[in-house]
């Protein structure tokens, strides 16, 4: 893997986590999954985006830079931007968060 993937898959772990199940460190982690599927509006999208920033940028690796969600059949696409420090080189990650499994997976 390349120091890009890791962060990567740091990224995909660190939107795993709700906040608090990680003991010894409770901030860690996301409320996301306690809005991402909730029905897709302008409010809905802001908390998301906002949600998204706060733990993305829990990591010094990373800089959120923009997202957008689309509703899928079973769960929630979102068009992820990020830019992965020292560089400036932006990356855009498709992640599927499936209702079904709970899980947010690269699209």
């Amino acid at each position: 893997m390349t120091d890009t993937d890791l962060v990567i898959r740091d990224v995909l772990n660190s939107l795993m986590i709700r906040k608090g199940e990680k003991l010894g460190r409770p901030g860690l982690g996301t409320d996301l999954w306690g809005i991402v599927f909730e029905t897709l509006n302008d409010q809905m999208v802001k908390d998301l985006q906002q949600e998204l920033r706060d733990t993305i940028e829990q990591d010094p690796r990373v800089r959120f830079e923009d997202a957008q969600a689309y509703t899928q059949p079973n769960g929630l696409l979102v068009e992820l931007f990020i830019t992965i420090l020292p560089t400036s080189q932006q990356q855009r990650l498709n992640l599927f968060f499936d209702q079904t499994t709970q899980q947010v997976s690269l699209a």
